[in-house]
């Protein structure tokens, strides 16, 4: 983009090769995404990967699973093309307008030097306070809400870039922490279909990219927030089947792969249930 903004006489040119996948700085990742305005909103509009294009699946299921334990969420819905031989992208509409803005953990990391003997999920609470992000109680449930969702799913790619919080544009007051959003990278989705059965080692094993090097070592961290919480698990009763029937639709999966993914996401909810309490 600054290539074409800047050469000139030569836009046209610049124009040609230029890339839309990533419609902007942090709307950036592996996956082709575009935005569309449907009926006056914003929704970004993402396709899976090969070879199972799971991706779309597994932000709908995220969504579910949010909007059953009470966490704060973005919406994910499917948007299917073509009737015969469907392409099916997920959609959620923008979670900041013309007026709010936001700001990956990332960034708010290095708000201070971290010192080596503090954790880096106490090194984020303490960049929070020293921006002025003053709602410890808040940043504390949603760290752990994203914690619980991330381990269900399996979720390998929570790094710094797709969590963080929202402020006003304008006047930089600090609106408090995004919802969760971006889960496509979860429930074994790169996986090979017979690598599902190992489930002993995708129970242990799930790398993380946050606050520990795996996701059953973060949990632990989270999980006397998560009871202070009343995380429910019950509320979850069904979800395999809601599960199930969603993978249905997906015309590059099959049956075996469908069950063996099914039987992944109960173990998960359970192995969490069992971490927590």
């Amino acid at each position: 983009i600054g290539k074409y903004i800047a050469e000139g006489k030569d836009k046209d040119t610049a124009l040609v090769s230029m890339s839309a996948d990533s419609p902007d700085l942090f709307t950036n990742g592996e996956q082709n995404k575009r935005w569309m305005v449907i009926h006056g909103r914003r929704y970004l509009i993402k396709y899976g990967y090969p070879p199972y294009y799971e991706q779309p699946f597994n932000e709908v299921l995220a969504s579910e699973i949010c909007r059953r334990l009470g966490f704060s969420y973005v919406t994910y819905s499917f948007l299917v093309k073509d009737n015969f031989e469907p392409v099916i992208y997920s959609s959620c509409p923008c979670f900041v307008d013309e007026h709010t803005e936001f700001v990956p953990a990332g960034f708010v990391q290095y708000a201070a030097v971290k010192n080596k003997s503090v954790s880096s999920y106490d090194h984020l609470l303490q960049c929070c306070v020293q921006l002025g992000i003053n709602d410890p109680d808040t940043i504390k449930r949603s760290l752990t809400d994203m914690a619980v969702l991330d381990y269900i799913i399996g979720n390998t790619d929570r790094h710094y870039g797709n969590f963080g919080f929202i402020r006003d544009a304008e006047t930089l007051e600090w609106k408090g922490p995004a919802a969760n959003f971006d889960t496509g990278n979860s429930m074994f989705y790169d996986y090979p279909t017979s690598d599902l059965r190992k489930s002993a080692s995708l129970m242990e094993n799930v790398r993380c990219k946050s606050f520990a090097s795996t996701q059953r070592k973060q949990l632990r961290k989270f999980a006397s927030e998560a009871v202070d919480l009343h995380v429910d698990f019950s509320r979850l009763a069904g979800i395999e089947t809601f599960y199930n029937t969603m993978l249905q639709k997906n015309p590059r999966s099959d049956d075996v792969r469908r069950n063996l993914l099914t039987k992944l996401l109960g173990q998960r909810i359970d192995d969490a249930e069992k971490i927590i309490y």
